[in-house]
């Protein structure tokens, strides 16, 4: 009777304890759930962020020194291009690689370029949206010169279209570029790490530079 009554109370604790578990497990997973909803945006707006200082930089390099949109763009590309590695490199400094904190500085360079654009703005006294049209007005007459951005279009779109849809699967991806992102990411810093694909440490970095800062 002893050893019954001892046993039922063992299945009863058992049980109890499982019910507790699957308790505490759906409160887990309830805020698994709430927690991926709510950085799934988040994700997406903090993305957009270098995007946005490109565009910044893009108008500011046109208006500020009155270039063509086109010489603009190319100086903005080598500003952004450079500013990328600078970044990395003094984050890793105090191993602040992180979101937040490559958010805080693309929102930084985003509100220095406005507020520059701001003051010339106002300097000269024009009208931003007169200013924008005649900067980055198109070629007037001759409309062929359109044709040959119609492939390029393409290939950017679907480009975009892959990259948001498609996870990287490729050898490369998986032994060498992501692997790279990944680690950097978990330590907060670009220092050199052990592993054993050795090409993680001593090829080029700039191109996995650009990938984290998405």
């Amino acid at each position: 009777m002893h050893r019954e009554n001892g046993c039922c109370r063992v299945r009863k604790q058992s049980s109890s304890c499982d019910q507790s578990r699957l308790k505490l497990g759906d409160r887990h997973e309830g805020l698994s759930v709430i927690t991926s909803k709510f950085l799934e945006p988040m994700s997406f707006l903090l993305m957009t962020l270098p995007i946005v200082a490109f565009l910044c930089a893009w108008w500011l390099t046109t208006f500020s020194q009155g270039e063509d949109w086109r010489v603009g763009f190319l100086k903005a590309a080598v500003l952004w291009g450079s500013s990328t590695p600078l970044i990395m490199d003094l984050l890793s400094l105090f191993s602040a690689i992180r979101p937040a904190t490559l958010a805080s500085v693309w929102s930084l360079s985003i509100i220095v370029s406005l507020a520059v654009v701001r003051r010339h703005i106002l300097d000269g006294r024009e009208n931003p949206i007169r200013i924008t049209r005649r900067l980055f007005a198109l070629p007037a007459g001759d409309r062929w010169w359109a044709l040959p951005l119609i492939p390029v279009a393409v290939i950017v779109i679907a480009t975009g279209v892959i990259a948001l849809i498609a996870p990287p699967n490729n050898w490369d991806s998986m032994t060498y570029h992501m692997s790279r992102v990944e680690h950097w990411r978990a330590n907060g810093s670009v220092i050199h790490y052990p592993t054993n694909v050795v090409w993680q440490i001593y090829l080029n970095p700039w191109a996995e530079f650009a990938i984290f800062q998405f």
